[in-house]
């Protein structure tokens, strides 16, 4: 879902993100003789940490807000280990692409019966909002990435039109849709209600009685958008 937002206003509106817990290698005796149990190594985790650090100061401050010494501080590394697992910042970035790309086409993937569910307006809203509910990193960077007019933002948006238009298209075929839908606007304006919410959340906030991100006012947001949809691009 996208909107015009201001530089100003871009650090105010990013979801709050939980930070992941690393797990070391740990030394347990067996029997008489001490030996080493790999649970997960350090070195496991750390790049998915340097990555989803990246992906949150890049959200927060845009590509040329970051440096890597910023991204190794705030990742508990070193800017040598970091520089060792991404060569470049280009590296990290496109790492940070691919992770994204991979978690939206997971979450709004088409599955086959989809179109004989009773509900398939709901069925996409839960799908929404589990991506912003449980990625909201991810939703914070490709709101910052479409605002800023990246190439990285013209490639998500693309994907994620390619995805809506397949998914209305496939609506149409089972004569769930008008039959003059505009199935492109269709596939953009779902794009627009959300990531909209996103860089706009500090000015929705001051409307709501929670803010946009709390549980209640999720469902209440899920709950009128798939209500606007359902009225224009659904048979009565």
């Amino acid at each position: 879902w996208s909107s015009c937002a201001t530089s100003s206003v871009l650090a105010s509106w990013t979801l709050p993100h939980t930070s992941a817990h690393e797990h070391d290698t740990k030394h347990v005796p067996l029997g008489s003789c001490a030996s080493t149990v790999v649970v997960m190594t350090d070195l496991d985790s750390k790049p998915d940490r340097i990555r989803d650090t990246a992906m949150r100061l890049l959200a927060e401050r845009g590509a040329a807000g970051v440096s890597l010494r910023n991204i190794a501080d705030q990742a508990g590394v070193s800017l040598g280990l970091l520089q060792h697992l991404f060569h470049t910042k280009a590296e990290l970035i496109a790492a940070i692409d691919d992770h994204v790309l991979s978690v939206l086409v997971h979450a709004l993937f088409i599955t086959p019966t989809e179109h004989d569910s009773a509900s398939p307006i709901e069925d996409l809203g839960r799908q929404v909002r589990r991506l912003i509910t449980e990625h909201s990193d991810v939703m914070n960077y490709v709101a910052r990435t479409l605002v800023d007019e990246s190439p990285a933002g013209a490639a998500i948006f693309d994907r994620l039109v390619e995805m809506g238009t397949q998914r209305w298209t496939q609506y149409a075929q089972h004569g769930l849709t008008p039959d003059d839908l505009d199935i492109t606007w269709a596939a953009i304006n779902p794009i627009l209600l959300c990531v909209g919410a996103i860089t706009m959340r500090s000015h929705v906030d001051r409307h709501l009685p929670q803010p946009w991100n709390t549980p209640a006012q999720i469902q209440r947001w899920e709950d009128s958008v798939n209500r606007l949809i359902r009225s224009g691009n659904f048979r009565a």
